[in-house]
């Protein structure tokens, strides 16, 4: 029986080299990818193009026989055929906490292996009951949106319950912002040791901003007038913006964020300054305004 028979043959530079059937290769273990941190009750699964049989090992541990034969249209043209799709399910609660080891048999022989890690969401069990817990993901998936985050016992894992598209509205953001604020800030410089943690400084803000501008004025006593000028950005719950500063008795680059309350009337914000040719004093303000 020659190589042509039975097993396929390889020629690469001069060099025959023999091997099993290409089909028997060509297949991928999905999940857990390598180095993967997993949580909750998920799938091992991939696909294979020919597999009898796959068995699952973490750690040296049997996890018994995946199911095999689910529909993979992305697989026709590897394969031939669509049914390679295979999958286990496992409470990744079961492992401890930390770095594993995932054997995958094809046949009884060993086809993939690789390292994952696993966080156990509870430190006492490795199943949390179902409970009322709500969370939120700001600014997910895109800048502006939010998901409602709700527990899932039955997948021991946060599912998402409800979205929140474009929650920011800049043009309403831009009429709120352009008026005048009665507030605080309180400054912080670093070069003068002498003013402690900051003099609270009556102050108020004028504001001029457009959709991708900032502009805002801050007249104040203690502190010292300011202009702040740059770019603009808005996300779900504040906007950032940074760019250049000009007070009395100095100037350079800031960045900063405004928390805004959706009700409207109170925000508050953080500024970090940092005056040209100095690393050193740079001034931290904290800022609430009511109309």
């Amino acid at each position: 029986m020659n190589c042509f028979q039975s097993i396929q043959c390889f020629f690469l530079g001069g060099v025959i080299l023999l091997g099993s059937s290409l089909a028997v290769a060509q297949g991928n273990l999905e999940n857990p990818a390598a180095n993967a941190v997993e949580s909750g009750i998920s799938a091992i699964s991939g696909w294979h193009c020919n597999a009898g049989e796959i068995e699952i090992e973490i750690d040296g541990n049997s996890l018994g026989k995946a199911g095999i034969g689910t529909q993979r249209s992305d697989t026709q043209t590897r394969c031939g055929h669509i049914e390679t799709g295979f999958s286990l399910l496992v409470n990744y609660g079961s492992l401890s906490d930390g770095e594993h080891t995932i054997v995958v048999k094809v046949d009884g022989e060993v086809w993939q292996e690789r390292q994952f890690s696993t966080v156990r969401p509870s430190a006492d069990s490795e199943f949390v009951p179902q409970q009322e817990h709500i969370e939120y993901a700001i600014d997910f998936p895109k800048a502006g949106d939010a998901l409602e985050l709700q527990w899932q016992a039955s997948k021991q894992s946060f599912t998402v319950t409800r979205s929140f598209r474009n929650l920011v509205n800049p043009s309403r953001m831009v009429s709120d912002f352009n008026r005048t604020f009665f507030g605080h800030a309180r400054g912080y410089d670093p070069a003068r040791p002498d003013r402690g943690h900051g003099a609270l400084d009556e102050t108020e803000f004028t504001f001029e901003i457009s959709e991708d501008n900032f502009f805002m004025r801050r007249e104040g006593t203690s502190l010292g007038d300011c202009d702040y000028t740059g770019s603009i950005e808005f996300y779900y719950n504040r906007v950032e913006t940074e760019g250049s500063f000009n007070c009395a008795g100095s100037s350079g680059s800031y960045t900063a964020e405004l928390f805004v309350n959706p009700n409207d009337g109170y925000y508050i914000g953080r500024f970090e300054m940092t005056p040209s040719g100095s690393e050193e004093a740079t001034k931290d303000f904290h800022m609430a305004m009511a109309p």
